[in-house]
């Protein structure tokens, strides 16, 4: 007998159809398949946020103050009150010292202390840049144990010189207004007032010898010259309070500002980063420096946050030698979405670099973890993709970086990036043998079926069944056995 290859009966019992893609069982076992991949993509997703590995290996997440929603804050920069609104893209500049004293507590001080304060108030005011410049420079040297020289002693005795015809005039002025009111004010009065004068001119006296020491030879260490730097180091808190003074809030960046911005970066750039970390400095959130500005102006403020953004850039000239400065675009733990701005003087080791300015703008996207230690300046205005906003601005030295890879402090180190990669890797491979073997059984059933369907003996099966159709009654013994089954029913009780 010849060999036939179509498959037995048995053998096509056991052969599996190809799957009915309208059949609800087989519409389940998809859903529950897209389902499944759904949930590999949500952790994959997840598997890149620090509190997923922080939850896993059984780390507490950080704790960060939550942002009331009644604190929402509207960061747009809106127009002063009662007066015309601002035109797009415009900043308003307002006079830094309009209704208000340089000194904070003049008020508190007594007659002598509250005019030296109103005289050095209006000194700063009428001081050029340059000068400014070069207070800043004296103040500097002082600091260092070091005197001015060359045309820099010069330019400093100079100034000595104009500011006591500042003081002379500031003095003789307010003589002269004092004897025009002289019928109004009793003579025991105008007599003090005479003397509160007279010691402010001798107060002046003093801070002269004081400055002018600054471009002398040194001497030996004496009485007086330890007098002269206690006066010193007062002018020069004095007048890094004016400074401060002069800082408006929801302003962009102004030059009359710029002695309080390099001095707080000299005073970062000149303390290591150990001992910053040791001061105690407050921890704020983002309400806090927004709502508060004031309140925190040259403070040392702490905060954690995520860095968005970030470039490099060059600082102005300066006396202090700070010759670029890194911005930071962090979007601050526990919210708002609003960023703070934070001027950094450098970056940890091992950040992702930031000169390579790819963004528009010249800033590097990242999304790196970091904890900012540093002094806050003033809430800042700047152009947004929908006008002006403003934000906090903080003075850094170098923010504190939290890597990815230091989520758990335990000894057992976390999956690496690689080994990360290589996980999901071997799981896809695995996905798509294990779709690839399936698929390849469905078809060789499919085929298999598809091949006794058409077979030689399939065609001899159907044409047999056509030939040889089932035994049964033919049409007139139907028809005779129909009369018969009538006439049963028919017959009546006595048989007929």
């Amino acid at each position: 007998m010849r060999n036939d290859p179509t498959p037995s009966h048995t053998n096509r019992r056991r052969l599996k159809p190809p799957p009915n893609y309208n059949s609800r069982a087989v519409q389940l076992k998809l859903f529950v398949v897209v389902a499944a991949c759904m949930g590999v993509l949500w952790l994959v997703v997840e598997a890149a946020k620090p509190d997923f590995w922080r939850g896993l290996f059984g780390e507490p997440t950080a704790a960060v103050p939550a942002t009331d929603p009644a604190d929402e804050v509207n960061t747009r920069l809106a127009s002063l009150i009662g007066e015309e609104p601002l035109e797009a893209g415009t900043v308003r500049i307002m006079d830094p010292f309009q209704g208000r004293a340089a000194d904070a507590n003049a008020a508190a001080l007594d007659p002598v202390a509250r005019s030296r304060a109103d005289g050095w108030s209006a000194l700063y005011r009428q001081a050029t840049s340059d000068e400014r410049s070069l207070m800043a420079q004296a103040f500097k040297y002082a600091d260092e144990q070091k005197t001015l020289s060359g045309s820099a002693a010069a330019a400093w005795n100079d100034w000595l010189t104009r500011m006591d015809q500042f003081w002379s005039g500031y003095i003789s002025h307010a003589k002269q207004a004092l004897e025009n009111e002289r019928s109004e004010l009793k003579p025991d009065e105008l007599s003090g007032w005479m003397q509160v004068l007279d010691q402010v001119g001798e107060a002046w006296q003093a801070d002269r010898a004081a400055l002018a020491s600054l471009a002398q030879a040194p001497e030996p260490k004496s009485e007086a010259q330890a007098a002269d730097q206690e006066r010193l180091a007062t002018l020069q808190h004095r007048w890094e309070r004016m400074a401060l003074a002069a800082i408006e809030d929801d302003t962009v960046h102004r030059p009359g500002e710029s002695d309080a911005w390099f001095r707080l970066c000299d005073i970062l750039n000149t303390t290591s980063s150990a001992e910053l970390e040791k001061q105690p400095a407050e921890q704020v959130n983002y309400v806090q420096m927004f709502k508060q500005p004031e309140q925190y102006r040259g403070k040392l403020v702490r905060f954690k946050g995520r860095v968005m953004q970030a470039k490099r850039i060059a600082a102005v000239d300066n006396v202090y030698g700070i010759e670029h400065q890194y911005i930071l675009w962090i979007q601050p733990d526990g919210g708002p979405k609003s960023p703070i701005v934070v001027y950094a003087l450098g970056l940890p080791p091992g950040f992702p670099e930031v000169t390579d300015a790819k963004a528009s703008g010249g800033y590097v996207k990242m999304r790196e973890d970091v904890e900012v230690t540093g002094y806050f300046f003033k809430r800042w205005a700047y152009r947004a993709q929908d006008g002006i906003n403003t934000a906090p601005l903080v003075l850094a030295k170098v923010p504190v970086w939290i890597p990815s890879a230091d989520l758990s402090t335990r000894g057992d180190p976390l999956p690496t990036t690689w080994a990360f990669m290589s996980w999901v890797l071997v799981s896809a491979l695995f996905g798509v043998v294990v779709a690839v073997v399936a698929y390849a059984r469905s078809r060789i059933a499919s085929r298999a079926v598809t091949s006794f369907q058409t077979s030689p003996a399939a065609q001899r099966e159907r044409e047999q069944s056509l030939d040889n159709p089932p035994a049964g009654p033919s049409v007139s013994e139907a028809l005779q056995a129909l009369e018969e089954r009538d006439r049963e029913v028919n017959k009546g009780p006595d048989g007929e």
